[in-house]
């Protein structure tokens, strides 16, 4: 069970990988005895900087580690493991013949996870081999799980990004629409940061422009007028498609005088020859302010609309559509 459990989580064929450490070659023979039938692979090192060698390019699954060798005893060597990120995490079991109480605790604080003293009995090996594989199995296990939490949350996150950004913005445009603009409207309303001016606007003859050239024409007109819209209003304004060919925008904090302005721009960037094939944009505008909380925000929405299409009217008299 456990041989399997090891290999499914780690992606191997081959049998879980034990590092044992000793000095004492006759130790390791014992130790490889015993762990041998019980299928486990053993990797033999006779002193610590040969076992820290051992690491590069093996899996290991855990570490039988000596205390006492020369030149790098034990202890420095679980330091130097749990040093390293990539192996810092290798359960380490000490066996040594030290069995003293300070001793025990030195090898726990170095980083090791057990401590088995000289001279040791095949059955408290296996156990404690076992159970440690089996809680390093369920530690990565748990690793693993919540590393897919994590992605799940993250995907889930991603998705909803998504979702409110379909929610709020226009299809074609990639402005704000309606529902947005509404909350927003109904938001800024309600914390009465006044003045607050709207814009309304509308393309002139999109309905003859959608007849005579097609509506892939006619939509390309109506991206081309929203970034006119949106590009002549500021960034802390708020821009939406109101429906068909109408745009609405929401300038907080905005007298009468600035939105002039702004209105001004987008009359100018129309009439800098912006084109869409052979078609000249022209946008009818008409805007209002409120600047008095009794005003409900719908009468200023209506007037807005109501200037809007009295600047419309001026097409009674052109005679001419421009191409």
């Amino acid at each position: 069970m456990l041989k399997s459990q090891i290999q499914k989580r780690s992606g191997r064929k081959d049998k879980p990988v034990i590092l044992v450490v000793d000095d004492q070659l006759q130790n390791i023979e014992l130790l490889e005895a015993y762990l041998v039938p019980q299928g486990y692979e053993i990797i033999k090192a006779t002193n610590g900087k040969e076992a820290l060698g051992k690491l590069s390019g093996n899996q290991i699954d855990l570490i039988l580690l000596d205390v006492m060798m020369p030149s790098l005893n034990g202890y420095e060597v679980c330091s130097r493991l749990k040093a390293d990120p990539s192996s810092c995490k290798i359960p380490v079991i000490f066996i040594s013949a030290l069995d003293d109480v300070k001793d025990k605790v030195k090898g726990l604080s170095a980083g090791g996870v057990d401590y088995i003293s000289k001279p040791f009995e095949s059955q408290e090996v296996l156990a404690r081999v076992r159970t440690h594989l089996e809680l390093r199995n369920l530690q990565i296990q748990l690793e693993r799980s919540n590393e897919m939490l994590k992605n799940e949350i993250k995907e889930r996150k991603l998705r909803q990004s998504i979702i409110e950004h379909l929610s709020y913005h226009d299809q074609l445009t990639e402005i704000y629409n309606r529902r947005f603009f509404v909350e927003e409207l109904r938001r800024l309303d309600t914390e009465r940061q006044l003045p607050i001016s709207i814009i309304m606007a509308d393309i002139d003859r999109l309905k003859y422009v959608n007849d005579k050239f097609g509506h892939n024409l006619g939509d390309r007109l109506i991206i081309n007028a929203s970034k006119i819209i949106k590009d002549s209003c500021r960034e802390e304004d708020i821009v939406a498609r109101w429906g068909g060919d109408e745009f609405i925008a929401l300038l907080p904090k905005t007298s009468e005088e600035d939105v002039s302005e702004v209105i001004n721009r987008i009359r100018k960037a129309c009439n800098s020859n912006k084109t869409v094939g052979k078609i000249k944009i022209s946008i009818s505008l008409g805007f209002s302010t409120k600047n008095e909380p009794g005003t409900s925000i719908e009468e200023i929405i209506k007037q807005a609309d109501k200037n809007m299409y009295d600047d419309k009217a001026r097409l009674k008299n052109d005679t001419e559509f421009k191409l």
